[in-house]
C-alpha cells in the first residue's frame, strides 16, 4: 500500500509530530495569554503545581523530539543552533514562564491549592503515575482506529477508480506543453 509512511504508521514520527503540535499550541496559547486576573493563583503556587506535574521534564522531552525532527528535516542547519533554539534549559524556562500566566488566568489560588492537595494524595499520585501509560495506550488506540479508517477509505477509493491498484492517485492527463506541429 502506498500509505506505508503516513504519520500514524510510524510511532516515532507520530510522537514527534504530537510533541511539535503541542509545542506549537503551547506557544500560540502562551503568546495570547492575558495578564494575571485578580484573585488568580500566585506565581509560586502555579510553579509548584507545574513542578508536581513534572511539566519541565515533559516540555524538555517535547523540545528534544522537536529538535531531532528539525535536524532531520534540515540537515544543513548546525545542530548546535537547532539545539540552542529548541532544546535547552533556557527554552524550557521560557516556556514555563509563558505557562504561568495561563494557569493564573484559568485557576484561582484556591483551585491551585486544591489541585496541589489532590496531586499529593494517593489518588493524585496514582493519576500522575498512570498518565504516561494511559496516554501511550490512547495513542495506540488512535493509531489503530486511524489505520482501519484509512484502509476502508482507500479500498472504497480503489473501487471507485479514484486510486489505482497501488493506492496512488493516477497521473493526471495533461495537455502537451507545446502544441503538436500543424500539418501545413
Amino acid at each position: 500500500m502506498r500509505f506505508q509512511n503516513l504519520w500514524f504508521r510510524n510511532p516515532r514520527f507520530q510522537k514527534r509530530a504530537i510533541a511539535a503540535a503541542a509545542l506549537a499550541v503551547l506557544s500560540i496559547g502562551a503568546a495570547n495569554a492575558a495578564p494575571q486576573a485578580s484573585g488568580g493563583a500566585s506565581d509560586r503556587e502555579v510553579r509548584e503545581l507545574l513542578g508536581i506535574l513534572d511539566l519541565d521534564r515533559t516540555i524538555g522531552q517535547f523540545n528534544a523530539n522537536t529538535a531531532t525532527m528539525i535536524e532531520r528535516a534540515l540537515p544543513c542547519a548546525p545542530a548546535a543552533m537547532v539545539r540552542a533554539s529548541f532544546d535547552s534549559p533556557a527554552v524550557v524556562k521560557e516556556q514555563i514562564d509563558r505557562l504561568v500566566p495561563i494557569y493564573q488566568r484559568h485557576f484561582s489560588s484556591a483551585d491551585v491549592r486544591g489541585l496541589l492537595v489532590f496531586f499529593r494524595s494517593p489518588l493524585g499520585a496514582k493519576w500522575l503515575q498512570a498518565s504516561p501509560a494511559i496516554t501511550e495506550e490512547a495513542m495506540q488506540a488512535g493509531r489503530q482506529s486511524g489505520q482501519q479508517r484509512l484502509q476502508q477509505m482507500v479500498a472504497t477509493l480503489k473501487k471507485q477508480g479514484i486510486l489505482d491498484a497501488q493506492g496512488a492517485c493516477p497521473a493526471a492527463k495533461q495537455a502537451p506543453a507545446v502544441p503538436p506541429p500543424s500539418g501545413h
